[in-house]
């Protein structure tokens, strides 16, 4: 039972996006190694990469197959169903305060001057290694004097932008129509006091509390 799934994950993930998934630059020799060492780490890929419908029927046949797999375990390899935009809101509050102001939600920033794509939900910046697009939580260290505030963004809502990268790299390589953008950190706006890292937070969270007192005292 367990040959015929790691079979059926082999076919469905595929070694780039299991790669990609796991942010993994050596897995080509290791996709094709031992399968019952690498079993969960397909199952782990395979519901990376899958819809809900396809999710529940895998479901189906595991349970039926007699394998125990918990919640725990799912949570364990850092996904949930619904894939990539499951990991935030991409609300204000979980918006980089280096992003630009004037958007209640975002899922991609997208950095023209690096070619660099950022994904708000998830807190990582997608970037391009040579051979791939990678995932990583920092910019490489050769972007090490890049100023996030200063530069300019790309607010892209669409399921992972950097599949057409040229489009975005032709549209946006010029400076011609870039407007002067206010990072969050420097907006005085209340409803951008909710994120946690804005430098006003902290004061808002005590006039929220402040205010709630006095509601209740009325």
């Amino acid at each position: 039972m367990r040959r015929e799934l790691v079979t059926i994950l082999k076919i469905k993930i595929g070694k780039d996006n299991y790669c990609h998934a796991f942010n993994d630059r050596n897995c080509s020799d290791r996709i094709d190694a031992s399968e019952s060492g690498y079993f969960l780490h397909y199952l782990c890929g395979f519901i990376y990469v899958l819809k809900d419908e396809t999710m529940k029927t895998l479901m189906n046949v595991v349970i039926k197959g007699g394998l125990c797999i918990s919640i725990a375990l799912l949570m364990g390899c850092g996904l949930l169903i619904g894939g990539e935009y499951s990991s935030g809101s991409g609300g204000i509050d979980s918006q980089p305060i280096w992003g630009p102001t004037g958007y209640d939600h975002v899922e991609y920033y997208y950095l023209p001057d690096i070619e660099v794509y950022y994904n708000v939900p998830q807190h990582r910046f997608i970037c391009w290694d040579g051979v791939r697009w990678i995932s990583r939580s920092s910019l490489p260290s050769r972007y090490r004097g890049y100023d996030l505030y200063t530069s300019y963004k790309v607010v892209v809502n669409e399921r992972e932008p950097y599949r057409n990268n040229q489009m975005y790299k032709e549209k946006y390589s010029s400076n011609r129509d870039r407007q002067v953008q206010q990072p969050i950190r420097d907006s005085r706006d209340t409803k951008y006091f909710v994120n946690k890292k804005h430098p006003e937070h902290k004061n808002w969270v005590k006039q929220q509390k402040q205010n709630k007192g006095k509601g209740n005292n009325k």
